[in-house]
């Protein structure tokens, strides 16, 4: 692991994780949520935040119940509609990344693929278009009468209540 994160700061002058009695506030999933849904990961806000609980802990708390789950999926589609929005200006060179480093052409490139593959995962709007158009015809019709042979040849009469009936 780098001893440095995002920030710059060592991780040795980072302020350790708090224990504050139950991680799972509603101020805690609230923040969690609204970070989310502006399109930050909930490993950089875990990470960022020493008042939040691990990231795995979150996740499985945010997974813990239908509310909770449905209430994270909606910050997951908005924060993607964030990232779309922010791959156009890592396209035109105004983004909040560029002033941090600078970007060239590859790392531009590979941020706006990594939020375009996050968007469409997150938010169906952004999903590939799956549609099969089927062109050619297939006639079934003699195997379908091999078959009613074959099974005429196998069964010579029925037996129906204790008479015997015509297979055909």
């Amino acid at each position: 692991m780098s001893q440095f994160i995002e920030t710059g700061v060592p991780s040795w002058l980072q302020p350790p994780k708090l224990d504050r009695g139950p991680p799972y506030t509603e101020w805690t999933v609230d923040r969690a949520l609204s970070l989310v849904s502006i399109g930050h990961s909930v490993a950089a806000i875990c990470r960022d935040d020493p008042a939040m609980p691990e990231a795995a802990e979150l996740l499985k708390y945010l997974h813990s119940t239908p509310e909770l789950e449905a209430r994270y999926h909606e910050a997951q589609r908005v924060g993607a509609e964030v990232l779309i929005d922010e791959t156009m200006e890592v396209a035109q060179g105004t983004s909040r990344f560029d002033n941090v480093v600078p970007l060239d052409i590859n790392r531009a490139g590979l941020i706006i693929k990594t939020a375009q593959w996050i968007a469409e995962r997150r938010n169906k709007r952004y999903r590939p278009s799956t549609n099969v158009e089927v062109t050619k015809t297939i006639d079934i019709s003699k195997a379908m009468e091999r078959a009613s042979a074959r099974v005429g040849s196998r069964r010579p009469g029925l037996v129906i209540e204790g008479e015997v009936v015509d297979g055909d």
